[in-house]
């Protein structure tokens, strides 16, 4: 079958109008029109400049990192897209966290959503995630994340995860993809071929999968086959190896340990001929380490396309990649062939999301959404967050905290590592707010203060590190939380009663294994931190369950 005629089946579902469709843009597109559909290219910020100059290169799509204002990002992704000949594709990380659009309203991620335990809830919560960014203009999300938080010392899969057992992400990304993808959002299975066991992170080396073909099978693969049957539209080919699927292809040496990005084996051979995936491969960004420790963008940008991606993403040279590419055609290295199959299933993305027939993009202007949406939204959140507070331990029976005990608190804040230009740390404010609403006196120090033992009753560690890209761990910096150095050393609860709170990472008991009372909250958006304080005030039950082992394997930290 011709990957024109496979249009009509999973996961595309194309009728006769959007067949005729696609294969008339197809044929209208001489080959630098084709390879320019190839690319989705990068809009961080809100910059018109720099919005008009995607505009002007005529890719296949864009991919946004907007500023917080939505007005402003509305505009400069109608900017990128406008007078395009074909539909744009605009993605986004839609993760909730810190991985989610600036421009979107805060969102609980993967892990908080998780720790809710409610099918139903998460695809009310993923629902609600699809339409704020639908009304913001985004046709595809970069989502879901599939990996299993199998290392805990991995600071870029952890709270992106749904945990660490198979069954409940493949059930809670099943919810995702079919919240998406009925609001008119394709959805993306990510990071193939599985990420979460290598602690380090692609963005800086090209990571190992060092499973077995049996393990893999039964973890990753059998999240991939499931996505698959529920018609997932999208695959991100990671800069991860999969050194066991390469060794039962006849590799040998380096070869183990090329990226799956540019690798034919696992796109092609495992991804499309034995998992029978038919939709739209998309590499991860390539300018991330992983594929750039790899080889030169003369040897991999090619071999992007060559290898089985259909979408190069996030190049940082548009032109020189353009340029790349149609070199490689001209010595053979990239086929006509290969370049019409990409298209075609691109042009069938497309058509999926009812974007044929648009051809000039929607340059409505910004609608603010109504209180009655906002509503919705809230109350959709407050459920979440309500049920995704997670009581890890309480060893000596400190909760709940009392204005007649633990009147005054000292917070004690260890803000995330600054990654993003321009990008705030979260605010703690609500959950400062919800416990003087209730009449504890709060205490913050000063930077390199020190401890407050002598004015403080309680102490209440706040870590909202989450993962994310390029971090490389994410440990309790003890120097941070208490002021440095000799403090550093320091180990209050013995003095004070103490209560450790992450908002983010859920792995700190490694490095904290006698804090008496731990609490995992998963991110730091306002319907978690006020949740927090609910919950540790004794308004309401910690009913959380864990996506993973919080205790780290350690018996020392169940005590």
């Amino acid at each position: 079958m011709s990957t024109l005629e496979s249009l009509r089946d999973a996961p595309y579902h194309l009728d006769d109008a959007s067949l005729a469709w696609v294969a008339s843009k197809l044929e209208s597109m001489d080959l630098d029109t084709r390879l320019r559909q190839l690319f989705v290219l990068a809009l961080l910020g809100d910059d018109l400049g720099a919005a008009a100059g995607i505009a002007a290169f005529r890719a296949g799509g864009v991919v946004r990192a907007p500023g917080p204002n939505p007005e402003a990002a509305f505009a400069a992704t109608v900017r990128s897209i406008s007078g395009a000949r074909v539909p744009m594709l605009v993605a986004a990380d839609i993760e909730g966290g810190v991985n989610h659009p600036a421009s979107l309203p805060a969102a609980p991620n993967a892990m908080a959503v998780a720790a809710a335990a409610d099918t139903e809830l998460a695809f009310a919560a993923f629902h609600q995630m699809a339409l704020d960014a639908k009304a913001q203009g985004f046709n595809w999300s970069l989502g879901p994340v599939l990996d299993l938080s199998a290392n805990f010392r991995s600071a870029i899969v952890g709270t992106r995860s749904f945990g660490t057992d198979p069954d409940v992400v493949g059930t809670l990304a099943a919810a995702y993809v079919g919240a998406m993808q009925t609001s008119g959002l394709a959805a993306t299975a990510k990071h193939w071929p599985g990420d979460g066991y290598d602690e380090r992170d692609q963005h800086l080396v090209t990571t190992v999968n060092p499973l077995t073909l049996e393990e893999w099978d039964s973890g990753p693969g059998r999240l991939y086959r499931q996505m698959i049957s529920k018609g997932v539209l999208s695959v991100m080919s990671a800069h991860i190896a999969l050194p066991a699927f390469a060794r039962r292809c006849g590799e040998t040496g380096g070869e183990l340990f090329r990226p799956a990005s540019v690798s034919k084996h696992l796109n092609q051979t495992l991804l499309r001929e034995r998992l029978g995936f038919r939709g739209v491969i998309v590499s991860d960004a390539s300018a991330m380490a992983g594929l750039t420790s790899w080889g030169g963008p003369e040897h991999t940008i090619p071999q992007l396309i060559a290898n089985g991606c259909d979408v190069l993403l996030f190049s940082v040279d548009p032109e020189r990649d353009l340029a790349l590419l149609h070199a490689a055609v001209d010595r053979g290295q990239l086929s006509p062939e290969r370049i019409e199959d990409a298209v075609l299933r691109i042009l069938g993305m497309k058509a999926a999301l009812g974007l044929h027939g648009k051809d000039a993009p929607s340059t409505d202007g910004w609608r603010p959404e109504s209180s009655e949406r906002t509503t919705q939204r809230r109350t959709v959140y407050e459920e979440v967050a309500s049920r995704a507070v997670t009581l890890v331990k309480d060893t000596r029976g400190t909760l709940p905290l009392t204005t007649s005990a633990h009147r005054r608190i000292a917070v004690l804040e260890q803000p995330p590592r600054p990654v993003l230009p321009g990008m705030p740390p979260p605010s703690i404010e609500p959950l400062i707010a919800a416990l003087r609403a209730r009449g504890f006196e709060v205490i913050r120090p000063a930077p390199g203060k020190g401890l407050p033992l002598d004015s403080a009753d309680a102490l209440l560690y706040v870590l909202t590190q989450e993962s994310m890209l390029t971090v490389s761990e994410a440990r309790v910096d003890w120097g941070r939380l208490h002021g440095g150095f000799p403090s550093s050393m320091a180990r209050p609860w013995q003095e004070k009663p103490s209560v450790m709170v992450s908002f983010g990472h859920p792995y700190h008991l490694f490095d904290a294994p006698r804090m008496p009372v731990y609490v995992n909250a998963y991110a730091c958006t306002p319907e978690l931190q006020e949740a927090v304080i609910r919950k540790l005030v004794g308004e309401e039950p910690l009913l959380g369950t864990s996506p993973v082992d919080a205790f780290c394997g350690s018996e020392q930290a169940r005590h």
